[in-house]
């Protein structure tokens, strides 16, 4: 019963044209389509890239193209080494 619920939801979204956009690890940090909800070191890493997907994003997608960011993709992203401290970032 959950399934066909889910399924049911996914077909109503893509109705209106919403989708869940991917968010490729190794991405850099895009403000516009990511929500920062972790900063971590990563040393192998360049500071500002997504290294964990913990939730997808969706977005609307509009006559001509365009894309509408429906919600964010909550992601991990690595800081700078030298700045060990936690930044709060509002989504």
């Amino acid at each position: 019963m959950l399934f066909r619920s889910v399924d049911m939801l996914e077909g109503l979204l893509h109705e209106q044209g919403i989708e869940a956009f991917p968010v490729p690890e190794g991405d850099p940090f895009d403000p516009e389509l990511h929500r920062c909800e972790e900063l971590v070191q990563a040393p192998r890493q360049a500071p500002g890239t997504v290294v964990q997907v913990i939730e997808a994003g969706y977005v609307r997608c509009l006559p001509g193209g365009c894309r509408s960011v429906v919600r964010p993709a909550r992601v991990t992203v690595t800081m700078d080494r030298t700045n060990e401290k936690r930044v709060k970032h509002d989504g």
